[in-house]
């Protein structure tokens, strides 16, 4: 059974802390009314779209991975772990952190740990988070080797657009993410099987019709397939998300949202890790919530 403590609570106030003094304290100069990677995002600046690192008073006090009296991430149990997306998409807003990193890792190795029909994901999909965490924490070298197409050259080019083939591979490896835990309701092509009904932000898919929205699917898990708990931790990630974007929180899951940022993405635009990090979250949390399951059993 899982140790009777919630430290979970803490450690979002510590999160909203971060974001509120921010403006006022924070090592990054914030002018208007959004903070530093969220203004990135917005106003797609992408010279921007990569703020992270930034380490002074303020983080050391409030994240978790400086030390201090505040728990490591690896340190956390399941239940907390799987909280954890909605304050990590919190201070999104100003930063990626070492405390996003952190998560993100731990959670691509406990899918290595644990085999896929424990976590209910096919490997193959669970090899591609492991990937896209990659891509996403991937950080550029200068080639030794001015030849293009040398082996040196090629590698050094992957890592330089690492965050360019994370967008583009991102959605899609959360769509399967979120289509294999709703196989119940849909085919891994996305078409609703046969006697099933998925309920979606824009209305109800019948059988053998198709879903190709993380929003429609999302919605469906938040909605028809949660319990409370889960529910709650869905209803204030969506809220976050929100935050970040600027949208209305009942937009999310619409064309909108998340599902117009699909489109930008996958037609040309270069994303921020901003955005490749909402994606993380939510796979990471839906991983977390089946492991703290398990534990619970």
């Amino acid at each position: 059974m899982m140790e009777d403590r919630n430290r979970w609570p803490t450690i979002y106030d510590n999160y909203l802390n971060y974001t509120n003094r921010y403006d006022k304290e924070g090592m990054i100069n914030v002018t208007g009314d959004y903070l530093p990677l969220q203004a990135a995002v917005l106003n797609d600046d992408v010279s921007n779209v990569s703020i992270t690192g930034n380490v002074g008073a303020l983080e050391r006090e409030l994240l978790l991975e400086f030390g201090n009296s505040n728990p490591r991430i690896n340190s956390l149990n399941p239940r907390e772990l799987a909280c954890l997306p909605i304050g990590l998409t919190e201070i999104l807003r100003v930063q990626i952190t070492d405390d996003h990193r952190e998560y993100w890792k731990l959670t691509a190795d406990i899918t290595n740990k644990l085999d896929s029909d424990t976590l209910g994901i096919p490997e193959n999909i669970l090899n591609v988070f492991e990937l896209l965490v990659a891509l996403v924490l991937a950080t550029p070298t200068v080639p030794r080797s001015r030849d293009r197409w040398s082996e040196n050259w090629v590698q050094s080019r992957i890592l330089e657009k690492s965050s360019i083939l994370a967008s583009y591979s991102g959605f899609p490896i959360l769509e399967a993410f979120l289509k294999a835990i709703c196989d119940e309701y849909v085919k891994m092509n996305g078409y609703v099987k046969p006697g099933k009904i998925l309920e979606t932000h824009s209305g109800p898919i019948p059988e053998n019709n198709l879903c190709t929205s993380v929003g429609g699917f999302l919605y469906h898990i938040e909605n028809e397939m949660a319990d409370p708990d889960l529910a709650d931790r869905l209803e204030m990630m969506r809220e976050r998300v929100a935050d970040l974007y600027d949208w209305d929180s009942g937009e999310v899951y619409g064309t909108d949202g998340l599902s117009g940022l699909r489109n930008s993405w996958l037609h040309g635009k270069e994303a921020a890790k901003a955005e490749n990090g909402v994606i993380l979250n939510y796979i990471c949390l839906l991983i977390w919530e089946t492991v703290a399951k398990k534990v619970d059993m």
